[in-house]
Order: structure tokens, then C-alpha cells, then sequence
């Protein structure tokens, strides 16, 4: 267990149990592909490999750009006019804080239940993917207070919503909801109605039903059709 917000930057992401391996040939695949692949939480080891590559190479040319701005020389004009420095920006009352990241766990389960992928719901909080994974691995025992309320306020919106396609085709979106739904129900995480108290209860007060995602589904798309009749 660990106490860091974002545990995805210094140790990468967890190994899922058991093992997601998505459909394709990864001997002849692109790295570009790879690393498509491991975005969508595959964790075959050619996947993983060309991730890891790209985020030294990233790493790697931030820290030559930042070497680079340091040895700009610094311009001093002092023809112009005098510049005051502006005066510290008083910190958000909330950084700092930390707590119990058990119910951003549970919210970001409930999203994958309901068909979000870890892809679709680290661009809407923008912790980063592989801090997705190692919440809903339940890894973490707390959080900055800020990530919570962000989880939170995505987590009441992205509920309601039919999950976006973030594949280039209709059925490969559609088989990614299938296996975000399947990794879910695989291990035993509640739909996001499960709960009366999602950061206090023990257990959850609706347990899924085998038909759960199917109800989830239509109540999403009927959000959305009531959400165009009154537009």
C-alpha cells in the first residue's frame, strides 16, 4: 500500500489480476500500436515494453529542454519600464489535504462497470491512466482532497452517460465497453447505483444483478434522450 496521490509516476502501472491481454498479433504490431494497446490496459509484455520506451524518450527530452532553457541567457532591458513581481498566488485551501481514496476507488469501478474505459475517464479527471488503474486496483490509501472532488464531480456526470467511443470504429468501442463491463464483473466491483453511501458503506446496499450492465446501459441512453428532447 502506498500514500501518494499519483503512484502511476513512479512505479508505472499495476499488473491486473488476472492478466488483460486484448486480441491481436503483437510480434508485427507498430510500437505506435503497443502502445495504443497498453492505454487500453493491456499488459502483454511487448505492450508494457513499448510503453515504457516512450515515456524515457519523453522524459528524456523534457529534461535536455529544460537544460536548454536554463542556459538561455537571461535579457535584461533596462531601457523598459520597471516590472513589478507579481505577488504568490494563495494556494487552493484543499492542496494538502488528504483522504481516504477508498471512494475514489469505488467511483472509478462503478465508471468501469459501466462500460467507461480507464482511457475515457483519465482524460475526464486527468489523473493520468496508469493512476486509474492503481485506484481501481484499490492501491492507494489516500488522496489529495482536489483529485477526490474531481473524481467525484466526473464520476455524478459520466454515470449517466452512454461511455464515448474512443476507438476508431463502432465495434471495436462497443468491445471495449463489453471488456471494461467483463473486467468489472470479473472482479466483483459494484455498479455505481450500488451504494447509499459510496465513501462509508462496508458493502454495497444494491448488489449488481446479473443484468445489471444491461439496465445500466438503457438508463444511460435514456438520459440521453431526455437530455435531447430538451435541448
Amino acid at each position: 500500500m502506498t500514500d501518494t496521490t499519483a503512484p502511476a509516476k513512479k512505479r508505472g502501472r499495476p499488473r491486473t489480476r488476472p492478466e488483460l491481454i486484448l486480441d491481436g498479433d503483437h510480434e508485427t504490431m507498430t510500437d505506435a500500436q503497443k502502445r495504443g494497446h497498453y492505454t487500453r490496459g493491456c499488459t502483454h509484455e511487448e505492450c508494457r515494453t513499448a510503453a515504457s520506451a516512450a515515456n524515457r524518450e519523453r522524459l528524456r527530452n523534457k529534461r535536455e529542454a529544460e537544460r536548454e532553457e536554463d542556459t538561455q541567457p537571461a535579457v535584461n532591458d533596462a531601457s523598459g519600464p520597471a516590472i513589478e513581481p507579481e505577488p504568490p498566488t494563495q494556494p487552493d485551501s484543499l492542496t494538502g489535504r488528504r483522504v481516504p481514496a477508498l471512494g475514489a476507488s469505488r467511483r472509478l469501478q462503478g465508471l468501469l462497470f459501466a462500460g467507461h474505459s480507464p482511457v475515457a475517464i483519465a482524460r475526464r479527471t486527468q489523473i493520468g491512466v496508469d493512476a486509474v488503474w492503481w485506484l481501481l486496483h484499490e492501491l492507494v490509501d489516500d488522496v489529495d482532497e482536489v483529485t477526490h472532488r474531481i473524481v467525484d464531480r466526473e464520476f455524478r456526470k459520466m454515470r449517466e452517460e452512454i461511455p464515448a467511443p474512443t476507438m476508431k470504429t463502432a465495434l471495436a468501442a462497443e468491445q471495449l465497453t463489453v471488456m471494461c463491463r467483463e473486467l468489472a464483473i470479473t472482479h466483483e466491483w459494484a455498479s455505481p447505483w450500488a451504494w447509499d453511501d459510496i465513501d462509508e458503506d462496508t458493502r454495497p446496499a444494491h448488489p449488481s444483478t446479473p443484468n445489471a450492465a444491461t439496465t445500466l446501459t438503457e438508463r444511460q441512453r435514456a438520459t440521453r434522450t431526455e437530455g435531447r428532447a430538451a435541448e
